[in-house]
């Protein structure tokens, strides 16, 4: 009997022995887990913080920008966006939302140079997401003998709501599969602004030559942990630092009427 009795206290104290195991690991998993998550936070933060920094002071490289406590860092890096026949920048345009695209050069400073390094094709292709259902307006604005001017155009793509007295548009189709809309260009182009209505849209444009840098892609990679030796944990962040409007532009956009010349 008494042997039983220590064969039973030997297998509950085994089954007490692996539930504590089990519950350590577990809880030890969890720790790491946690510890990890904020880790990772810490990391996005510190790239955020580098574009952060970048904007306000262009300052780029390995361990461009430092946290304050000086136990994460930020590798900043930045590239052209343009510069290709082709501009697509990867990403959904709202609804009643303008999206830019310059067809003029920029000099360093960011300031349309109106008169220099125009987009130089007479046509463009206008890429429009073929499950896009509505209608599309569009802002071109162009320089004729010094005379900034602005005309529009608006086109029912096919499908769903439309405007009235838009022109209805029958599609071609872009190399990638979207929509294609020929548009035709006039005098020297400066910008066109991409408005769709009803729906959001990814759109983009295929020219036949080379269209103007339209500001820079960031990228900046946070490291936390043995960051002299850049490992430990990373996180990267990538923005769009794209060229602004300038506010006479704005004003042709928003105007009832038409800068002076437009039609």
């Amino acid at each position: 009997m008494s042997g039983q009795m220590v064969l039973i206290v030997l297998l509950a104290s085994a089954v007490v022995m692996t539930m504590g195991l089990s519950l350590s690991k577990k809880s030890t998993t969890e720790t790491k887990i946690d510890t990890d998550e904020e880790l990772l936070k810490q990391a996005f933060n510190t790239a955020e913080s580098g574009i952060d920094y970048y904007l306000a002071t262009g300052t780029t490289g390995v361990s461009a920008y430092s946290s304050p406590d000086g136990k994460s860092v930020a590798d900043v890096t930045i590239k052209d966006i343009g510069n290709t026949s082709v501009l697509d920048f990867g990403e959904y345009t709202f609804q009643n939302t303008g999206s830019f695209f310059w067809l003029a050069a920029h000099d360093e400073d960011g300031n349309v140079i109106p008169n220099d390094g125009n987009y130089t094709g007479s046509t463009v292709d206008i890429c429009v997401n073929s499950d896009f259902s509505g209608a599309l307006k569009i802002d071109y604005f162009y320089n004729e003998s010094g005379v900034y001017k602005v005309k529009r155009w608006g086109y029912n793509l096919g499908g769903g709501s439309t405007v009235n007295n838009f022109e209805t548009k029958i599609p071609g189709a872009c190399s990638d599969g979207r929509y294609k809309y020929t548009f035709d260009l006039i005098d020297k182009p400066i910008l066109l602004v991409l408005t769709p209505i009803f729906n959001s849209a990814k759109l983009a444009l295929v020219g036949t030559g080379n269209f103007p840098i339209q500001g820079q892609e960031i990228s900046s990679i946070g490291r936390i942990g043995d960051i002299t030796n850049t490992v430990g944990v990373n996180r990267s962040v990538k923005g769009l630092n794209r060229y602004k409007l300038p506010m006479f532009m704005l004003e042709g956009i928003t105007a009832a009427g038409n800068i002076v010349g437009g039609t």
